[in-house]
């Protein structure tokens, strides 16, 4: 089912297909090299029809697809993979998503049938993606719900202990890329690394309009912030960078403000930006932002 108020074609996350090419400022080929390859040696597939529930529309968590979709996607090695799927499965519940109009027209984007569907299968691999929603949901109130039917089930303990743990991931850092003031399509690239409890490091790589200041487009795989580096790339025999851009490593205070307020600037503006993954890796961005390590700072 394609979710309703998308406008343009959007590809499930996770894509080895994916393109990094024309990416805002940065000449994406080494930035590309560095995510899709390694996202495709770890066996990355894209959701073929992930499980979305608007109104009048049920839910079969049973379904054998869909479990062996979860399964695919458990590897704590590539923790991306899950965050991705579970990040689709959030976002579909985000009002943000669709105009006034269809808004009106949908009514109430509530999760609580999915959620107890997930929960109410018997398969570990449902109960472990409500486990990654009750991280990645959009609300507080949904992410209480979440943990709370997982709880319930009484069988919290067949999901990975890696799942549980999520929300004790880390943000690494942040750099910030930004072409000249007269480049005909300006754009801010952030890229943000994440560091999840088991060790294994991703990267975000972000696209601000910086005419409009709207978070436009997103990309994520596995690496550490240093091999995405394009300037550690070019001294590694990679791509030259373009000498025009500007580099600033930013503090994770400073590239938290800067995201926050690109996000809530796409939301108000129209039409709303939409990419093959953006907004649908809204969610797991607004899960980085919200990390205990940014509520301590």
């Amino acid at each position: 089912m394609t979710p309703k108020g998308t406008g343009a074609k959007r590809s499930a996350p996770g894509d080895p297909d994916s393109d990094f090419g024309g990416f805002g400022a940065i000449d994406r080929e080494g930035l590309s090299t560095g995510l899709d390859a390694s996202t495709q040696t770890t066996g990355t597939t894209a959701p073929a029809a992930p499980v979305l529930r608007l109104p009048g529309k049920p839910v079969n968590a049973k379904s054998p697809a869909l479990v062996a979709d979860i399964a695919a996607r458990l590897d704590e090695t590539a923790p991306h993979q899950l965050l991705l799927y579970a990040s689709v499965h959030a976002e579909v519940f985000d009002h943000r998503r669709l105009t006034p109009e269809e808004l009106a027209d949908a009514g109430v984007l509530d999760p609580s049938d999915l959620y107890e569907s997930l929960a109410n299968s018997g398969h570990m691999e449902t109960l472990a993606l409500l486990t990654a929603l009750s991280h990645l949901a959009i609300d507080e109130d949904s992410r209480d719900l979440a943990r709370w039917l997982v709880d319930e089930t009484g069988r919290a303990d067949t999901v990975a202990e890696w799942v549980h743990n999520l929300g004790e991931s880390t943000l690494t850092g942040a750099i910030e890329v930004a072409a000249p003031d007269d480049d005909d399509d300006p754009h801010v690239d952030i890229l943000l690394g994440i560091q999840t409890p088991g060790g294994h490091d991703l990267v975000m790589g972000l696209m601000i309009d910086d005419r409009r200041g709207a978070l436009v487009d997103s990309m994520m795989g596995p690496a550490t912030l240093a091999q995405i580096d394009p300037r550690n790339q070019a001294a590694t025999g990679g791509p030259e960078v373009d000498p025009t851009l500007t580099f600033t490593d930013l503090s994770v205070t400073a590239a938290v403000t800067k995201l926050r307020d690109a996000i809530d600037t796409g939301a108000q503006t129209t039409p709303l930006p939409v990419s093959d993954t953006w907004p649908m890796q809204r969610p797991l961005l607004e899960w980085a932002l919200r990390l205990p390590q940014i509520q301590d700072l």
